[in-house]
C-alpha cells in the first residue's frame, strides 16, 4: 500500500509531538517526580519519557509503528485513570 505524502507528513508530525513530550519528561523529571503517586516518581517520569521517544522513533521509521501506537495508548489510559491521582 502506497502512503501519500500528506498522510506521511501527518504521521511524522504526530511522532514529533511525542518526541517533544518525551524530551520535556527527561528535562523536567525532578519537577514532575513529586506528581507521581508512587515511590521513586522521578524514575517513572524518566521511564515514560524514554518510552515516548522510542515510540516516536518507531512511528517515524515505520518499524513496529502499530504496536508502538497501541502501547502509547495503553500508557495514556493507565496514567490518566482516576486511580493514579492523589487527593
Amino acid at each position: 500500500m502506497k502512503i501519500h505524502i500528506p498522510t506521511r507528513m501527518a504521521v511524522v508530525l504526530y511522532a514529533l509531538i511525542w518526541v517533544y513530550f518525551g524530551i520535556n519528561h527527561l528535562l523536567h523529571a525532578k519537577e514532575m517526580g513529586p506528581m507521581v503517586p508512587l515511590p521513586g516518581g522521578t524514575f517513572f517520569v524518566v521511564l515514560t519519557g524514554i518510552a515516548m521517544i522510542l515510540a516516536a522513533v518507531a512511528i517515524i521509521f515505520n518499524k513496529y509503528a502499530k504496536p508502538a501506537c497501541y502501547l502509547l495508548a495503553l500508557m495514556l489510559v493507565i496514567l490518566s485513570s482516576p486511580f493514579t491521582y492523589r487527593d
